[in-house]
């Protein structure tokens, strides 16, 4: 793509705040799994994880694609939650919150790739609230 500086309704900061948020959910997904009370549980979360690590080279390409520069990961803020049941309720709120970041950045732009780009990862979205309403919906009937 090799847009340098040509964020066509994309902003640098918009970006790096998604790629934060992004690797903050991928920490907390892997809290997530150390309290995973079983294995089956925890295959549920390592999707997850996998998504992360996947939306992660998404965005970080993006990033580099249309700055041309190496991304700088500022600190990332640790998750903190105390049971599984809470970190699951945490984990959910913190995608619905990734969605709006992804539409918005789909709607701001009229570049192609971009838009397939945020698709794919609002896609993923979707899938990990279901997942974690899974996970929730388990938990609470035990």
């Amino acid at each position: 793509m090799a847009n340098c500086e040509n964020l066509v309704g994309v902003t640098t900061e918009q970006i790096i705040e998604s790629i934060e948020k992004i690797l903050e959910a991928e920490k907390h997904y892997e809290r997530l799994r150390a309290l995973a009370p079983d294995e089956k549980q925890a295959k549920v979360i390592d999707r997850l994880i996998a998504d992360q690590r996947e939306a992660y080279r998404t965005v970080s390409k993006l990033y580099a694609s249309i700055t041309c520069n190496q991304l700088i990961i500022p600190p990332l803020a640790l998750p903190i939650f105390k049971t599984y049941l809470e970190g699951i309720k945490l984990a959910m709120f913190q995608e619905l919150d990734e969605n709006g970041r992804i539409i918005l950045l789909y709607s701001s732009t009229t570049v192609l790739e971009i838009q397939e780009a945020m698709i794919a990862i609002l896609f993923k979205t979707y899938m990990h609230t279901t997942y974690l309403n899974y996970l929730l919906t388990i938990n609470m009937c035990n």
